[in-house]
């Protein structure tokens, strides 16, 4: 036995070769003839003048063919069997044996147990045994010997192949995990597997579907291989396979969980089952109603299955529930053999049912086992089988062969045994008027044996000689005593004679040609009795109540007595009325006769189907009715045929009105939630009502007319009046009954995502349009979008409707307001970037960007968002102020995922600057420690080289330096130009920043400033009081810049200089000196640096860098499609301009490109045609 590390290893490269299995009805023509079970025959392959070659028939073989040859003598038996039954069947209906056809068994035991008597659903079957025993199992190995299975030889070879079949699921997960890895894709951990529910199936479990007996370390292996699946990251591609290994914790069963209804396009309910397993079949099914009685497997009908015992399994659930012709059963399903998934859509079409019939019908599918799961993959075998219980035998022992006897066993009946028989029949009672025996013979032989067990005694009974004469008023007499029964039985009398005589002399009667006036005779008296029984119900003053459970009464009456006389006349209803096709059953007669004569009489009718609405009206205003008294009512009218044209119409246009006038009502005085609630509650009651006495052919046609007026009627209306409050409020509870309730109407997820969607537009347009929400617009939209995300996926089933319908609206509303969300977004990009883990985790920052992407794909403007994204992140690197280069990597790497290598590559540019300054910094100061620096003042100088291409646009400003920076910055030039000739540089004062060493009275201090503010602070080395004009003479810096350098540096929170005299405004007469007085606990001060922060003017620059830059790009895109197309109308060129633009233009402008494009002579109009452009090369 390998372990899990070795079959990993070695599973590389095991390639087991498989033998093709040939059918199990080839093997006639593999072996020879003259080869039987007991010997072993070589088969001549070859002709005699060649070389022979020799097969020789393995142990194997011989096996199979032993229990073959069992298969057919069994097979044989049952086949007389059946015959034999067919012709006891045929003689009890009193027609030729040889004539008896399969459709004539199926009628005489449709008639056997008719409606009324016994439940006409759960009749028996007899079919040949050809269509109901499976056939034999094909060999598991060809005739050599040779195991068809690739692990036949290893001691379990199933185990071995479910082991083999993880590693090779795991293998494969491996190579897609690298496959993810190397296109820098995670797994999505919103499908990862939820193991907390469900364990791993037990070991005997296990062994029941395996087929094999395992250890316990054989069971442990199996766990420990399939654990390690299960923890892979992508375990969820494998979930079929370790959800086939795995049960839920919960010990409530499926047969208890009713699944709701859903409702497809056309406002059908509909229920789809899946995993509906039998053995190796796997199926799904969906039950819709109403139907039709259409049945689609695998996109065939029924027909699909060949054996008419597959196609009986899958009617036999919907005969049973006697919803034949009033569902549609869709099935997809796959593995197994036909039997298997016959079984699998069986227990999946019950399943679906319960969801559509009443509690009773349910009950008693549970009892009839329709609804338990056959969790066998090997079923009992059939009897005659090697394995297989004994059958049992007639009393009497079991002889030995002997004299008068065949060569195999036979049983016999002893000499005792059939006297015994004999003295039964003789002293068993005889009911019939004709007892005369003249003519019978009964003649007893015995062999001349010894007396032995062997010996056989025989009886033969033979047939009257003389048929028996009939008194000559045998008729009238026979009726007489037949008709005063009946009386007796309407009047619920005593019957003065025993049931058996009855029944006898119905039968004489019916032997004696004397059946049809039998019948008529029959149909007469009760005809009389129903008719004086409708004389009550014509009275003028009766209560409702009252009149109902009469009519009650009268019907109940009325079936205990049919059927009490259909089973005395049972003889005249198993032979006249069978072999009369226009003749009614006893039975239907009864009923006919009721329906005609008191269910059909107008004023009956009329009192009594609105005395059942009455009963129904005061159930749905609240008050307690006699629900068993309904039940029956509506069932006697179901029976009668006239359930749909007496009551059904009715009902529905009362419940119309009813629910009308009450929707109109309750929409007026209650708020939207309460409405809900109402609605919700008012179609609970109906399906009680349907579970409870509502035949189910209403249910459709109720549950819509409900809807229709309770929700359809007022979509508009809650629409309006609710919708956005609840949406404001976020009541997620209110919000899910309202999605469930609007998806069981037609159109009511369409008009409810609609109005979601206006919803969106309407409140996400206040938050962008208003400037004055700008500062939180960002984190407004991302609060927005989690609370939309939220209530789709807990409210609205995750519809992917909605979830479109919420990124157009998002798409919509970012955009009203042309380029500001996208600026917005970038800087609030900055700021958390620059926060950094001081607000948030790396996970929780790691989430908030990918929010931010989210938002992102909706602005149309994102070459503004670059913009401003790249001027932020240069003053992230270049300032230091960005708190993680992993979530500054991250964004950059979203970014190009979602919009390529061309719209970062100028900020993947920007990093690999700052990683070549670092590189170029470490090598000056090894130059300037082993040449130039020595006899320099010791300053610590860092230099960014940036490529002027990739960072953002700074004006260049000339400011005078200290002569120590100057020999610093001449020293860098001739070493920065000596490795790189050709080059310029061009050096940028206003990024530069210092760290100054400052000595105060209260101690040393280090000033972390801009180099402005340095430049300043060291002029007061030499002078401690130095005036404004001084110091923009002695540096040279911008007059504004200089004044925000100086109210940073005196009138901020570090007043390292005081400002003469006091104010906030730097004005030209001002002094400053330095303050020695100054004190903070820290050691390093960092002094903000004004010049750092945006400034109005900066902003437009980079607007208007912006703008050129699209100007660029359109004429780029203009000279690109002109090149290509050579000419071109005016309109076709706009076209494919709006589809090679990335940002939003509007015609105005790209007119603006075209003419200025043509000013430059790249194009030129047509001479011809003035709306066409021609491209100059």
């Amino acid at each position: 036995m390998l372990s899990i590390g070795e079959l990993i290893t070695k599973v590389q490269c095991l390639r087991l070769a498989r033998t093709v299995a040939p059918l199990a009805a080839r093997w006639p023509t593999v072996l020879s003839s003259r080869t039987t079970a007991s010997e072993s025959t070589a088969v001549a392959v070859a002709p005699a003048e060649q070389q022979k070659k020799v097969v020789k028939t393995s142990k194997a073989m011989k096996s199979y063919l032993e229990r073959a040859k069992a298969h057919d003598e069994f097979m044989r038996i049952q086949n007389t069997e059946f015959k034999l039954g067919k012709r006891h069947l045929a003689n009890m209906m009193g027609e030729d044996p040889e004539t008896f056809s399969q459709d004539d068994i199926d009628r005489a035991i449709q008639y056997l147990f008719p409606s009324g008597l016994y439940d006409k659903r759960a009749r028996p079957m007899m079919k040949p045994p050809e269509e109901v025993i499976p056939q034999r199992k094909a060999a598991e190995f060809d005739e050599t010997g040779r195991p068809f299975h690739s692990m036949f030889y290893t001691s379990r070879p199933n185990y071995s192949k479910l082991l083999y079949d993880v590693v090779e699921n795991i293998n494969n997960l491996n190579g897609f995990e690298d496959r993810m890895m190397r296109k820098q894709l995670k797994p999505d951990e919103s499908q990862k597997l939820e193991a907390s529910g469900s364990e791993w199936i037990h070991k005997d479990a296990l062994e029941k579907i395996l087929l094999e007996d395992l250890t316990d370390t054989e069971y442990d292996n199996f766990v420990l291989a399939m654990e390690r699946l299960l923890q892979h990251p992508y375990s969820y591609r494998e979930q079929e396979f370790i959800n086939r290994y795995r049960k839920p914790l919960l010990a409530k069963t499926d047969a208890d969980q009713l699944p709701q209804p859903q409702f497809d396009a056309d406002g059908r309910a509909f229920v789809t089952v899946y995993e509906c397993l039998r053995k190796t079949a796997r199926a799904d099914v969906t039950v819709t109603v109403p139907g039709t009685g259409k049945i689609t497997i695998n996109g065939q009908d029924i027909t699909y299955f060949e054996a008419i015992q597959s196609r009986e399994q899958v009617l036999f659930p919907l005969v049973f529930a006697d919803m034949v012709n009033k569902v549609d059963i869709v099935a997809n399903v796959e593995g197994g053999g036909f039997a298997g998934q016959a079984g699998a859509i069986r227990w999946g079409i019950a399943m679906g049912l319960r969801s559509f019939v009443d509690a009773d019908t349910i009950d008693r599918m549970r009892i009839a086992g329709l609804l338990q799961r056959d969790y066998r993959r090997r079923e009992r075998k059939k009897p005659g089988q090697a394995g297989a219980r004994r059958n049992r035998e007639l009393p009497g022992k079991r002889l030995k062969p002997g004299a008068g006897s065949s060569s195999l066993e036979e049983h016999q009946l002893t000499t005792s045994a059939a006297m015994n028989m004999a003295e039964n029949d003789r002293k068993r009672a005889n009911f019939s008027a004709l007892s005369n025996t003249n003519g019978a013979v009964i003649k007893m032989t015995t062999n001349t044996g010894t007396g032995k067990p062997g010996d056989i005694k025989k009886i033969v009974i033979k047939n009257f000689k003389t048929k028996p004469t009939l008194p000559e008023n045998y008729q009238e007499t026979t009726w007489q005593k037949l008709r005063e029964a009946v009386i007796a039985i309407q009047l619920s009398k005593r019957i003065e004679y025993s049931l058996e005589e009855l029944y006898q002399a119905v039968e004489n009667m019916c032997s004696h040609k004397m059946d049809s006036q039998l019948y008529v005779n029959l149909t007469a008296l009760a005809e009389q009795h129903v008719k004086a029984n409708i004389t009550p119900f014509m009275a003028e003053s009766i209560d409702k109540l009252v009149y109902l459970k009469k009519m009650n009464d009268c019907w109940q009456s009325h079936c205990q007595q049919m059927i009490m006389i259909r089973s005395i006349f049972l003889y005249l209803d198993r032979t006249y009325v069978l072999q009369n096709p226009t003749v009614h059953s006893i039975w239907d007669m009864g009923l006919e006769l009721f329906r005609d004569h008191i269910a059909m009489n107008t004023l009956v009718q009329a009192r009594t189907v609105e005395g059942i609405l009455i009963l129904i009206e005061k159930e749905r205003n609240g008050d307690a009715v006699d629900r068993a008294l309904l039940k029956s009512l509506l069932r006697m009218l179901s029976d009668l045929q006239i359930y749909k044209e007496a009551f059904e119409q009715k009902f529905l246009v009362a419940t119309k009105h009813l629910y009308q006038s009450e929707g109109q009502a309750k929409m007026e005085v209650l708020e939207v939630p309460e409405y809900l609630l109402h609605v919700d509650k008012r179609l609970q009651e109906e399906n009680e009502r349907l579970l409870h006495y509502l035949d189910s052919c209403t249910k459709h046609q109720l549950i819509v007319t409900v809807e229709r007026q309770l929700i359809t009627e007022h979509i508009t209306g809650i629409l309006q009046k609710g919708l956005d409050l609840l949406l404001e409020e976020n009541r997620l509870t209110d919000l899910s009954l309202l999605y469930s309730l609007f998806s069981r109407v037609k159109n009511g997820t369409i008009e409810l995502c609609a109005s979601f969607n206006a919803y969106i537009k309407k409140k996400g347009r206040t938050i962008v349009i208003d400037p004055e929400k700008d500062k939180s617009m960002v984190q407004d939209l991302l609060d927005f979008k989690d609370k939309l995300d939220n209530i789709v996926t807990k409210c609205f089933d995750k519809n992917e409707k909605f979830s479109n319908s919420l990124r157009e609206a998002f798409e919509f509303f970012v955009n009203q307001r042309s380029n500001k969300p996208a600026e917005l977004i970038a800087k609030y990009v900055d700021m958390k970037l620059r926060a950094g883990n001081k607000e948030a985790t790396e996970e929780e920052l790691e989430q908030i960007l990918d929010k931010i992407m989210v938002q992102f794909r909706f602005i149309h403007g994102k070459d503004v968002f670059e913009a401003f994204y790249k001027k932020d992140l240069a003053k992230r690197l270049l300032v230091g102020k960005s708190a993680s280069v992993d979530a500054e990597k991250s964004m950059l790497s979203k970014l190009k995922q979602e919009c390529g290598g061309g719209f970062t590559s100028k900020l993947e540019g920007m990093f690999k600057d700052m990683e070549l300054s670092r590189d170029i910094n470490i090598a000056f100061r090894q130059y300037m420690a082993n040449s130039e620096g020595k006899e320099l003042q010791n300053i610590d100088l860092t230099v960014n080289i940036l490529t002027m291409g990739f960072w953002p646009t700074y004006p260049v400003m000339e400011v005078t330096l200290p002569q120590e920076l100057l020999q610093y910055q001449s020293i860098f030039n001739k070493f920065y130009l000596a490795k790189h000739s050709g080059r310029k540089l061009q050096w940028q004062p206003t990024l530069g920043h210092c760290v100054l060493k400052a000595r105060f009275d209260a101690g040393p201090k280090d000033l972390q400033v801009s180099l402005f503010q340095a430049l300043v602070l060291l002029l007061f080395n030499y002078s401690p009081t130095i005036t404004f004009e001084e110091i923009k003479a002695a540096i040279n810096i911008e007059d504004g810049e200089l004044r925000r350098t100086l109210q940073s540096l005196a009138c901020g929170k570090a007043r390292v200089v005081s400002k003469i005299p006091k104010g906030r405004e730097v004005e030209d007469n001002d002094k400053f000196q330095f303050n020695n007085e100054f004190t903070n606990k820290l050691f390093r001060i960092k002094i903000n640096q004004i010049q750092m922060k945006e400034t109005t003017e900066e902003q437009k620059a980079t607007e208007e860098r912006v703008y050129q830059d699209r100007q660029y790009q359109i004429d780029a895109a203009i000279v690109r499609i002109m090149k290509m197309r050579k000419t071109l109308s005016h309109n076709l060129l706009i076209s494919e301009l709006y589809k090679q633009l990335t940002f939003p233009v509007k015609p105005a402008d790209l007119k603006k490109r075209i003419e200025s494009l043509i000013d430059r002579d790249y194009m030129e109009r047509d001479k011809d045609n003035q709306n066409q452009y021609n491209y100059v090369a």
